[in-house]
């Protein structure tokens, strides 16, 4: 049987023997498929345009046969090329570890409604390196993963009294992290010294999350510009162990973004 569908490559791996190529395809609606190809497009022949088509974080429709339970690669056809991910160091690391995230989240078969978001993501990530930005990027993106897998927290009332949370809680609010839950002001006092469990966040940082879960793909890339350097700096790092946190998930992209930040 052969199909054709659009894809994003999240991932490639070359074997030494045969000149094989192995893709990781994260379609628009089936989830990630392992696709067989060939190095040289003429071995196979397949088109001119098929190596283009099947780097890295390239988007592009592909042409496959299903045979059993194993992809073939026919054809491939560039969309669009993500090459300014490859400029510098970060972005691509970057880069990197959303692809991991897509390609853990997004089974074959399954379709987890991340296929849009990377594609907005790389977007996003090829057009400035600037660390602040990357940051922002990448904690919009952890939490709106989060939201699609159905993973995200209330972030509107507390979870021990139920009260809605915001301004009248003071300058800064608690979430639970081990309780995956909003504390309101009454209600965090007792762990605002000693609780190690409790993140300390300030309202435009909960705005954010809020605009993060709840708002569609198209408008949540705007939602962080209001945030000073600190407070993007406090939003980046509750996403990320918020994250960690709900995917029980050993990110190795992740450490290597952070090692690769460091240098």
């Amino acid at each position: 049987m052969e199909i054709v569908t659009d894809g994003i490559v999240v991932g490639r791996r070359e074997s030494a023997v045969g000149g094989a190529v192995y893709l990781d395809i994260l379609t628009d609606k089936n989830g990630v498929l392992e696709v067989a190809a060939r190095r040289f497009s003429g071995s196979s022949g397949v088109n001119g345009g098929s190596n283009a088509a099947c780097a890295l974080f390239c988007y592009s429709q592909f042409a496959l046969r299903l045979k059993g339970d194993r992809y073939s690669l026919l054809s491939a056809d560039l969309k669009y090329s993500f090459w300014a991910l490859t400029r510098d160091a970060v972005p691509f690391a970057l880069a990197a570890y959303f692809a991991e995230v897509a390609r853990t989240v997004s089974p074959e078969g399954a379709d987890s409604g991340v296929f849009g978001l990377l594609l907005k993501v790389f977007y996003e990530c090829g057009k400035s390196a600037a660390l602040p930005c990357l940051l922002w990027l990448k904690a919009v993106f952890e939490m709106r993963v989060s939201a699609l897998l159905g993973q995200a927290s209330d972030f509107v009332c507390c979870g021990s009294c139920g009260a809605p949370v915001g301004f009248n809680d003071g300058l800064f609010i608690y979430f639970d992290i081990e309780k995956n839950y909003l504390l309101c002001g009454g209600c965090a006092r007792p762990y605002s010294v000693a609780g190690t469990a409790q993140i300390k966040i300030t309202q435009p940082v909960l705005d954010t999350l809020r605009q993060c879960v709840f708002e569609a793909d198209t408008k949540v890339f705007k939602v962080a510009v209001s945030l000073t350097g600190e407070e993007l700096n406090m939003f980046s790092k509750f996403a990320e162990q918020y994250f960690v946190r709900q995917t029980d998930v050993n990110w190795k992209q992740l450490k290597y973004f952070h090692k690769i930040i460091l240098m």
